[in-house]
């Protein structure tokens, strides 16, 4: 499983930087890949902000569907512990919103 590293951040903030982090990690060539990815978020971050989130991944889950994008990236704290309830919240949250038809958030 090949990892994927996010920024080194206490928080995780901003569509812009996450559309960003989505070209540098070169996440519409691996969404169309058939291998599985586990997204390393680093042991400082605390918060990983919707706008983020969608910028990131959005495309991704709209591309993918719920399930497959769920077996294709797995989320992972950098120190191998299970992530915060409070990430996992921000996380459900973000793949909520870009289940949201609106196109005001793509």
């Amino acid at each position: 499983m090949e990892k994927l590293y996010l920024n080194t951040v206490v928080s995780l903030s901003g569509r812009i930087d996450g559309q960003n982090e989505r070209k540098k990690l070169k996440l519409d060539e691996k969404d169309l890949n058939d291998n599985q990815y586990e997204v390393i978020i680093s042991n400082i971050t605390r918060t990983i902000n919707p706008s983020y989130f969608l910028g990131l991944f959005s495309y991704s889950i709209k591309k993918l569907g719920l399930q497959k994008f769920k077996r294709k990236y797995n989320f992972i704290m950098e120190n191998k512990k299970d992530l915060s309830e409070g990430l996992k919240e921000d996380i459900e949250e973000g793949i909520e919103w870009a289940l949201d038809d609106s196109e005001i958030l793509c």
